[in-house]
């Protein structure tokens, strides 16, 4: 049996939200800034009073959301645009820094210059009309 309805659309909810901001310019860009913001508040609550999910270290949480570290920072910078800072998203933003200096996690990146040529392609895609995503 696979994952409940509302657990699917609740991860395609904050995947969605998150994702948005890459594919997007102009209004329909900040639309997805604040409904990324909004998503992430939700998820945020789960930081309370901790460094990881998993409290004090990396737990199972922490890795299947680690990909948003690395990805939304490489957005943030590429689209020129914050979804997640101290004043917005306190506790996210602390995650997220956390998160990037575990040594295991930086070996595990990929090379930055070849990951941002790629997505940089792949957003161009996007606002071209080239690559659309349902």
């Amino acid at each position: 049996m696979g994952p409940s309805r509302t657990m699917v659309d609740g991860r395609r909810s904050w995947e969605d939200g998150v994702f948005n901001v890459s594919k997007n310019s102009g209004e329909e860009l900040k639309k997805a800034v604040k409904e990324a913001q909004e998503v992430l508040k939700t998820l945020e609550k789960a930081l309370e009073g901790k460094k990881f999910f998993g409290g004090e270290t990396i737990g199972y949480l922490d890795i299947v959301a680690g990909w948003m570290p690395c990805w939304l920072r490489m957005f943030e910078e590429i689209v020129e645009v914050t979804v997640v800072d101290a004043k917005t998203l306190p506790l996210m933003n602390a995650w997220f820094d956390n998160f990037l200096k575990v040594e295991v996690v930086k070996r595990s990146l990929p090379p930055k210059d070849k990951l941002y040529a790629g997505n940089r392609a792949r957003r161009e895609q996007f606002l071209s009309g080239q690559l659309t995503r349902t």
